[in-house]
């Protein structure tokens, strides 16, 4: 008896719940079409960009996208369909291009998804490949905590986490680093 009782007043209730939902969506029909703003929804999104950093009035970087998002909560800029040049001072441009990006803009660093990068060095043509390269325009250093691929003068050098420097140009890799000699 009492299990019948708590069924019919649960179907008493989901009632009455619809009754009042239909009630206020014909009192106001657009209650329910109205934007939610999403957290993950961006402020802004562009297609086809360009966006140079400047320092001291010298170009230090310039990269086109096929599509930006800006998130002017979080500060963080996305970019799909990446490629551009970098300008590292005293040295030729490196092309870089990658699937997508993450820009921080008052860390000045651009991280890369699905990368590569290419550039002369000592008249040798330098080629570094990774699933994420993290460009510090401030350091002007390169960083990778996953799997590389390093092609430079008749040598494949393939590991884990990446360093490379252009003040110096040098670049190491860290863990378990293969060189094929060709």
């Amino acid at each position: 008896m009492k299990k019948r009782t708590v069924t019919k007043s649960l179907q008493w209730g989901l009632l009455v719940l619809f009754l009042m939902i239909i009630v206020l969506s014909l009192v106001n029909p657009n209650l329910s079409s109205l934007p939610i703003k999403q957290p993950q929804d961006p402020d802004f999104e562009f297609e086809t960009i360009k966006i140079s950093h400047l320092e001291k009035g010298q170009l230090k970087w310039s990269l086109s996208a096929q599509k930006a998002q800006v998130f002017k909560a979080s500060q963080k800029t996305y970019l799909i369909g990446v490629h551009g040049y970098i300008y590292p001072q005293g040295q030729s441009s490196i092309f870089i291009q990658a699937q997508s990006a993450h820009l921080n803009f008052d860390q000045s660093i651009v991280s890369l998804h699905q990368a590569s990068f290419s550039s002369n060095i000592q008249k040798k043509t330098l080629s570094i490949h990774s699933p994420l390269l993290i460009w510090n325009s401030q350091k002007q250093t390169f960083q990778s905590t996953s799997n590389v691929v390093v092609k430079a003068g008749g040598y494949t050098l393939s590991g884990q986490e990446l360093f490379a420097s252009l003040p110096l140009q040098k670049v190491y890799i860290k863990r378990n680093a293969r060189a094929v000699f060709e």
